[in-house]
């Protein structure tokens, strides 16, 4: 169960995908995803943290004493650290998908503008034994981009901080299964 503040989820396997917006949400843990979804690859060892923000407003009476303290704002962030630095998924889904470029020897080519990241669906599988979780996030956005660590320069794996969408929606903005 999540609360407020944030929670860092730790399970013996995370499988991270994403798929366009509008793409068929799953309604259990179990059926396998539609094709439209792409694995993204492994993730660090810190797992995922989920951070929920209220704000609230302080309404005064002629005393100044708060007699009211109304929600004003709601959000919901998931933050990953990716450990594929060549997993084409996992760039064009942190760069997007015209500003990354597979040569035909193999080689990848990414141009880093600002162009704005398209909404996507997100769904992280959680399995921990013989149990598995989904966490889907049906319109969720990358609204931030954290440094990126050389790790092994020796291979070239490359540690993502990637994503944390911004989940202002209409109706429900993530569901557990």
């Amino acid at each position: 169960m999540f609360v407020s503040g944030y929670t860092t989820l730790h399970f013996r396997r995370i499988i991270y995908h994403i798929a366009p917006s509008g793409a068929t949400l799953p309604t259990d843990a179990d059926t396998a995803l539609a094709s439209a979804y792409q694995v993204l690859g492994y993730i660090s060892e810190d797992g995922i943290t989920h951070s929920t923000t209220r704000d609230a407003a302080e309404i005064k009476d002629m005393n100044g004493d708060v007699v009211l303290s109304p929600q004003t704002g709601h959000a919901e962030t998931f933050a990953a650290t990716f450990i594929e630095s060549l997993n084409t998924n996992v760039l064009k889904m942190v760069y997007g998908d015209d500003a990354v470029t597979v040569e035909s020897g193999g080689d990848i080519s990414i141009e880093v503008d600002g162009a704005e990241l398209p909404a996507s669906v997100f769904v992280f599988e959680l399995i921990e034994r013989d149990k598995a979780k989904r966490i889907v996030i049906p319109n969720g956005k990358i609204t931030e981009v954290e440094d990126v660590v050389v790790i092994r320069p020796s291979i070239f794996a490359v540690s993502y901080t990637v994503w944390r969408p911004c989940l202002s929606l209409i109706g429900t903005s993530l569901f557990m299964q």
